[in-house]
């Protein structure tokens, strides 16, 4: 049961940083800004986690950028 190899760790790993550090700091960044529709974001990454983390990274930071 305690016996982990590098592959356990390395999968350990990316599920942490995908199921919580990143939606955190996405959570983090949305609450921040200056984006108007930063209510709609916080939600979006709070219900959708990974998902909602990665549209707001991509779509929700651009918006913010260009204003």
């Amino acid at each position: 049961m305690g016996d982990f190899s590098l592959p356990h760790l390395l999968i350990l790993g990316v599920t942490l940083f995908c199921g919580i550090i990143f939606p955190l700091r996405a959570l983090i960044d949305a609450a921040k800004s200056s984006n108007p529709n930063k209510v709609l974001w916080i939600v979006v990454i709070f219900f959708f986690n990974f998902f909602g983390a990665l549209l707001y990274w991509f779509v929700g930071r651009r918006a913010k950028t260009s204003s």
